[in-house]
């Protein structure tokens, strides 16, 4: 696969509820599918989901173009690990993992917030 049909810039989002999480990435030319295989730990990647990709031009002067990714994982065990990896035929990410948020109010989430602007 080409470098530039290769996932950059993965990032995970919760979604409306507990056993829904977002997988967003981007890449410099568009793939033939929008793909997340993933399963729960330990296991390997026993599931697929497809979802959307939309053109994107920034702002620079450069009007560089982009692909946007966003596949929605709404079957999952609230609480649980999980491993993915996403992308298409035209090239995969690496494996990487995540956890659930748990069900209830008897918990209390502690968050990291990371920004990189890239200069």
């Amino acid at each position: 696969a080409a470098l530039d049909t290769k996932p950059e810039q993965i990032h995970l989002s919760y979604g409306k509820s507990p056993n829904e999480i977002i997988v967003t990435w981007v890449t410099f030319n568009p793939t033939n599918i929008s793909t997340v295989e993933y399963g729960p730990l330990p296991n390997v990647t026993n599931k697929a989901k497809f979802g959307s990709v939309s053109k994107f031009v920034d702002g620079g002067y450069k009007k560089r173009v982009l692909w946007i990714h966003k596949v929605v994982l709404d079957d999952l065990v609230p609480g649980s690990e999980y491993v993915y990896y996403c992308g298409s035929t035209d090239g995969w990410s690496t494996m990487y993992k995540f956890t659930t948020l748990k069900n209830g109010t008897d918990w209390s989430p502690r968050l990291v917030v990371y920004g990189d602007l890239g200069n």
